[in-house]
């Protein structure tokens, strides 16, 4: 039988982690389970959160498969299928990856190996998804244009009206996708699972194949062509790494310092000025001081600060662009 290959892709901050946490708690957790993780940046950290007994946990720190398509990350899935033996591969890509980059990356090792594409969901959070799809052009709409399933997350934050317009806009984007507007208390993993999975099946047995936006050189030059061909993979076998802009920098330190939750929530409050560069995502584990350890999330006008389980040292990642190295390690205080 088939190993199933599950995507999950989403913008960084999304609730792509969550997800993935929900599907495996509330439904997954039977099966034999490798979880492959594609961070952005050196520093490992969403790995150690989603820390789950008995399965195997891949942290792939290769910059965005938008880089190196066929790099880690293919060594990484070559290493699940062939070592494991199990019956579900769950990705949880960078953030900033091109989707079509990744399905085709998994196609090609999945045509070697028993394994298929199986969920292809992108994670798009509701309260973002104007600043965002503005913001970030064809990099976010490509997640959306080559998904099978978008769950929106955080609904439960959005007016009516505002929730019909934005399901409007991604419609308009992806015709066949399912999407899911639920908020996700009153919606089962399994229910997810079932979701995600029926809109791969029913896209199989119809034979309706998903644009997959590439480059061919012998067009004219960068022009965007889009291509029937979701099962077969891209003709033109071209993917440059500049397709998309704006070009995404990481910043990350692996450190043993104590950090109170005032420190870090001072850190994330001085972290939204611009001076340190374009902040889009950072996060990290550390110890704390008077609590065991703490988690911190930030995306631009929101963070979060939480306990966690202790690790064998503390980690943080900063990803943005012009990002002022030198100016974030002062403000960690890990010079």
């Amino acid at each position: 039988m088939a190993v199933k290959i599950d995507i999950v892709a989403g913008f960084p901050g999304a609730g792509k982690t969550t997800f993935v946490k929900k599907i495996i708690k509330e439904q997954l957790h039977r099966e034999r389970l490798a979880v492959i993780q594609n961070e952005f940046g050196d520093i490992s950290i969403d790995a150690a959160i989603l820390k789950c007994p008995g399965i195997d946990i891949k942290g792939v720190a290769v910059g965005g498969a938008c880089c190196s398509p066929y790099g880690n990350l293919s060594s990484a899935l070559k290493e699940a299928l062939a070592k494991n033996a199990p019956d579900r591969v769950i990705i949880e890509t960078s953030g900033i990856d091109r989707l079509s980059a990744v399905l085709e990356a998994c196609r090609q090792i999945a045509r070697k190996m028993d394994g298929g594409i199986n969920i292809c969901a992108t994670v798009v959070d509701a309260v973002k998804y104007k600043m965002y799809s503005d913001g970030f052009g064809e990099l976010y709409k490509e997640q959306i244009i080559n998904a099978k399933t978008i769950v929106l997350s955080r609904t439960q934050f959005v007016d009516q009206h505002r929730l019909a317009d934005l399901v409007r806009d991604i419609r308009s984007k992806n015709l066949r996708a399912d999407i899911v507007t639920t908020p996700w208390n009153r919606f089962l993993g399994r229910q997810m699972v079932t979701t995600a999975e029926g809109a791969a099946e029913g896209l199989a047995q119809s034979r309706i194949r998903l644009k997959i936006k590439c480059y061919n050189p012998d067009l004219n030059e960068r022009q965007a062509i889009a291509h029937q061909n979701y099962d077969s993979g891209c003709s033109c076998n071209t993917l440059p790494e500049v397709q998309f802009q704006p070009v995404f920098e990481s910043w990350g330190v692996e450190t043993p310092r104590n950090f109170s939750r005032a420190d870090i929530e001072n850190i994330l409050r001085l972290v939204a000025n611009d001076n340190y560069g374009r902040i889009l995502r950072a996060k990290g584990i550390l110890p704390a001081k008077r609590e065991s350890w703490l988690h911190f999330d930030y995306v631009p006008g929101e963070m979060e600060v939480g306990p966690i389980a202790p690790d064998n040292t503390g980690r943080i990642s900063v990803m943005g662009e012009r990002l002022d190295t030198s100016r974030l390690s002062r403000l960690f205080n890990v010079q």
